[in-house]
């Protein structure tokens, strides 16, 4: 999997929105993210893949963030710095090692 770049927020479009993607349907699918909750881990799988259908950092994305944020304690701005970057890069390095994608 590709690393997260950043800075990422509402209206962006491409690439790199699409590896965001990748890791936040990861995190959904793993349960690193909205853990508590099977049920809204489904609804926000739901909303990212509309996302994700036009590469775009839409609402959905950017409520996954926001998540993201709030459950790794970082600033919850639902937008894409160099902390979320980095915390998600984290998580994929592990999982790259694990052979987990």
């Amino acid at each position: 999997m590709d690393k997260v770049s950043y800075p990422l927020k509402i209206g962006t479009q491409g690439t790199a929105v699409v590896q965001l993607h990748a890791a936040l349907q990861l995190c959904l699918k793993l349960g690193v993210l909205v853990a508590e909750s099977p049920r809204d881990r489904a609804q926000l799988a739901f909303g990212l893949a509309h996302d994700r259908a036009r590469a775009l950092y839409g609402d959905a994305t950017a409520t996954l963030v926001d998540r993201f944020q709030g459950e790794r304690r970082l600033l919850a701005n639902g937008e894409v710095d160099a902390a979320v970057a980095d915390a998600l890069n984290e998580l994929i390095r592990g999982w790259d090692s694990r052979k987990l994608h």
